[in-house]
């Protein structure tokens, strides 16, 4: 096998590489939110993939380490959206402890409020156990890859990213994770800076995100200026829409 073949489903020219591109992603998403209620905690399927996705999003060979690395930062993104929904019930679990709690005596059911904190602390070592796989998703497949040869890897790592910070921004929008926007906006190629201008916009452009990104905007302020001026010439026009938000 040609380790370095730029020929593979995801690099293939017009229809058929967009519509691959496109199930592929959609499958990752379709997959866990089908075994969100159950199958992702049984310590096997989520713990094999994971596994099986480091293995190869680590491998020589560029069809693997690309296909791979889309699928695992396509997943944590899935389990983005399955903490998010678990944070929702347990928000919903404690407005119907705290409704018991306000009832009288008499109407007041202990064996319901006793239902409802098991709920609250299943739910809470759901939420839990999925951080943990995101966990291990980020440090074991996204931190060796952001910075890898192949810029199209970059690029998806730098897009991902700023769905996470935005769809989840009180876990990812901190500077553990904007430091990697900042680095990367330095990239030798225009679309990784491309992908996180664009991430940035959708951030500043979210008024009540933008106390968090207080300390990013002090440490890379100036990058952001000088990329008014980039020699590209949309990652230019883009930066400067970002700086008038």
């Amino acid at each position: 096998m040609d380790t370095d073949s730029g020929e593979y489903p995801l690099t293939q020219p017009g229809p058929y590489g967009r519509w691959f591109h496109s199930e592929f992603c959609d499958f990752m998403a379709v997959l866990v939110a089908q075994c969100q209620h159950s199958i992702i905690f049984d310590s096997y399927l989520m713990n094999t993939l994971i596994s099986l996705l480091t293995e190869l999003s680590d491998s020589y060979v560029r069809a693997f380490r690309h296909t791979c690395t889309l699928a695992a930062v396509k997943l944590l993104s899935s389990l983005v959206a399955v903490s998010l929904s678990l944070s929702v019930g347990i928000e919903h679990s404690h407005k119907l402890y705290r409704a018991q709690k306000t009832k009288t005596r008499r109407r007041r059911s202990p064996l319901k409020q006793e239902s409802i904190q098991k709920k609250i602390t299943e739910l809470r070592e759901k939420r839990a156990e999925v951080e943990t796989m995101m966990d291990v998703v980020f440090k074991g497949i996204f931190l060796k890859r952001y910075r890898d040869v192949l810029p199209e890897i970059r690029s998806l790592c730098m897009e991902e990213l700023g769905v996470w910070m935005k769809l989840y921004s009180s876990a990812f929008l901190n500077d553990s994770y904007l430091k990697y926007m900042g680095w990367m906006m330095h990239d030798k190629v225009p679309d990784v800076r491309l992908k996180c201008v664009l991430g940035l916009q959708a951030l500043y452009g979210d008024p009540p995100l933008l106390p968090k990104l207080d300390l990013f905007t002090s440490r890379f302020k100036d990058r952001m200026i000088s990329m008014t001026l980039d020699k590209d010439n949309e990652v230019a026009v883009q930066t400067m829409k970002l700086l008038l938000l």
